[in-house]
């Protein structure tokens, strides 16, 4: 079918209030800056997170200014350029400066005063920055390129204990002049250096090693765990807390060591996090895991007391205060909120996936489910309406991008197949393949749809070799009860009666019937369609096909109107509950286009970070 009408668009600065009603357009957002979740250690409760600047893998807290030191790198890979640190605002996560860096850094430490920061670099060298002026004052190579194991402070501050990589030694350094003063011999592989009083405690393969910092003698050894590290000493000095965080099958455990004896009093396995990022409180109350979930351990039985909705995998986190543990994500995908009224972004906020891929909308919950295919957290988040936050995480495996919902029911896409979340039961259940796989293929689903009644669940498949298909399932017994063969699905939305199906493919729109699941209709066009929304009344069929908005009657399929985009688009299209507006994101050019259903008039309103899909509440 050829356009029968071309009506002009006008670009509005703003819109006359009243034009649309109020519903919310959320927004996901992959690909953008990193960000920082405070977490109050002593009600174990989360803080709303606040974006901070891509990259940042390193995160120390300066004592008394109380800002945070986040070294950053290529949000691509750490090991690229350029780097930096920047110095951020601890309550907004503001830029407050930027210092530029020559290579990649591998520890950041502030001496107990906060008068000064110490940096270990990838390249061998080790620089003394001065916090006020933030200037280097001094340089030392230690010997590189290389890395470095850790780097401590001696209690009296005098000296740092730090171990070059690739070497069998622990350097001890004057803080003042970063002159090397002594070296002490230890076997290769060091896991982790922690200072204690006069003691310096060093692990090593499976062994706890002690050192008296003054003599620098070693005093005493302990059979630990295999890649054990030290992550605290009780304050009265009589326990050692370890972890071990290893791979091929070998359980991440917990342990306290009788500090005089070595002896280990208690052991705990954690099959459910990585222990990469542990910190003993600083009233030594309770352990926190900053992880994804987060956990609260007590410290004497090693028991986990509380758990807590993930926001991603923390890869740095710092105290800010006895009570609030900032927790530092690299690189996370982000949510943000379009009023329809005012045509304006509301809010932004992290959700602590990335690559996010799924996207929900519970009207009947006022909640959005959101969550990423392929990612290792595998934990999607609920947000709430009311808070615009994140306010519960569902424990899903293997990553699982939701795409439909029907009733207590949220359906996905996961490691290629699709699967079934009873948000009552807290229950996930494999959907079976819509068709058995032949020897050496391999089944891959999309992203699927159900109608409004919930009766069933409608996903496109394909296997490698080309045969594709829409496969559907009774949302009763979750299993498969018809399908449509040979037919590239690219999208699909139902009439609001749920009596049919209109199925996107190239260059036509396919018509089913729900219940017989038989072709009623074919509506071809000269150009292929990506989005498709339908009227409240089911009357109206809008297309998109990234270049223009296609308004069709979705009795015949012909062509009413068309509006022509700003400019060509790369994204997603949803309307809002009253039919009077369609949202349609744009990740060329970080903009959402609200489109006036009656008028054809646009409002482009441009968004912090690059837009990825849309779900629309009211």
């Amino acid at each position: 079918m050829r356009p029968t009408a071309m009506f002009a668009l006008a670009l509005l600065l703003c819109l006359p209030s009243g034009l649309f009603a109020d519903s919310h357009a959320y927004v996901l957002a992959s690909g953008t800056p990193g960000s920082i979740t405070p977490f109050n250690t002593a009600t174990g409760t989360l803080v709303a997170a606040f974006f901070v600047p891509a990259g940042g893998y390193i995160m120390a807290v300066a004592p008394g200014t109380k800002q945070i030191w986040e070294v950053v790198a290529s949000p691509d890979c750490i090991c690229m350029g350029p780097w930096a640190i920047n110095i951020l605002d601890p309550k907004s996560g503001t830029t407050l400066a930027t210092l530029p860096l020559s290579v990649n850094a591998t520890a950041l430490l502030f001496d107990a005063a906060g008068r000064f920061a110490y940096m270990s670099l990838g390249n061998g060298d080790l620089i003394k920055i001065d916090v006020a002026s933030r200037r280097a004052i001094r340089a030392a190579s230690l010997g590189g390129p290389g890395t470095y194991a850790g780097m401590v402070f001696s209690s009296d501050g005098s000296e740092l204990f730090l171990v070059p990589s690739g070497t069998s030694e622990i350097r001890v350094i004057d803080s003042k002049s970063l002159t090397t003063i002594a070296s002490i011999p230890v076997p290769p592989s060091i896991g982790s250096i922690f200072v204690f009083g006069s003691t310096l405690l060093v692990t090593n393969g499976s062994t706890l090693l002690y050192f008296d910092t003054t003599t620098l003698q070693q005093t005493n050894s302990a059979a630990v765990p295999s890649a054990s590290g030290v992550f605290g000493v009780s304050p009265d000095g009589s326990k050692i807390y370890l972890s071990s965080n290893c791979c091929g099958g070998t359980p991440n455990t917990m342990e306290i060591v009788d500090f005089s004896s070595g002896e280990i009093l208690v052991t705990q396995v954690f099959s459910n996090v990585d222990l990469l990022n542990l910190f003993l409180s600083p009233d030594a109350k309770q352990i926190v895991v900053a992880s994804s979930p987060v956990l609260l351990v007590d410290p004497n039985t090693l028991a986990t007391t509380k758990t807590v909705w993930s926001v991603g995998i923390p890869n740095s986190a710092a105290y800010l205060d006895p009570n609030n543990l900032l927790m530092l994500n690299y690189y996370t995908g982000g949510m943000m909120v379009i009023d329809q009224a005012s045509a304006q972004v509301t809010d932004a906020f992290p959700l602590g996936l990335s690559p996010l891929s799924g996207e929900v909308a519970d009207t009947s919950r006022d909640l959005v489910y959101v969550g990423g295919h392929y990612y290792q957290d595998g934990t999607p988040n609920v947000i709430s309406a009311k808070s615009n936050r994140i306010v519960e995480n569902l424990p899903v495996a293997d990553g699982f991008a939701p795409v439909a919902i029907a009733g207590n029911q949220l359906y996905g896409i996961v490691s290629g197949g699709s699967l079934v979340y009873n948000l009552a039961s807290g229950a996930s259940v494999p959907l079976p393949p819509p068709v058995p796989p032949k020897s050496g293929q391999y089944v891959f689903e999309t992203a699927g749809a159900v109608p409004p009644n919930g009766k069933t669940y409608w996903v496109p498949y394909g296997f490698m070799g080309g045969l594709s298909g829409v496969a559907i399932y009774s949302t009763a017994t979750n299993s498969l009860v018809g399908g449509i063969p040979n037919l590239p699905a690219i999208y699909t939305v139902f009439s609001p009666d749920s009596s049919t199906a209109y199925i996107a493919s190239p260059m036509l729109v396919a018509v089913f019937s729900t219940t017989t699941f038989q072709k009623t209709a074919t509506f071809n066009y000269t150009t292929t369609f990506t989005s498709l929304a339908l009227s409240p009344d089911g009357s109206i069929l809008y297309a998109t096909d990234e270049k223009t908005i296609y308004v069709l009657d979705a009795a015949t399929g012909a062509e009413k109107q068309m509006f022509a985009l700003p400019a060509a688009v790369k994204g997603t299209m949803a309307l809002s509950p009253d039919g009077t507006t369609l949202f349609l994101t744009d990740s060329k050019t970080n903009t959402v286009d609200l489109f006036n259903t009656a008028s054809g008039q646009a409002t482009v309103v441009l968004v912090p970070y690059v837009p990825s899909g849309v779900v629309v509440l009211p």
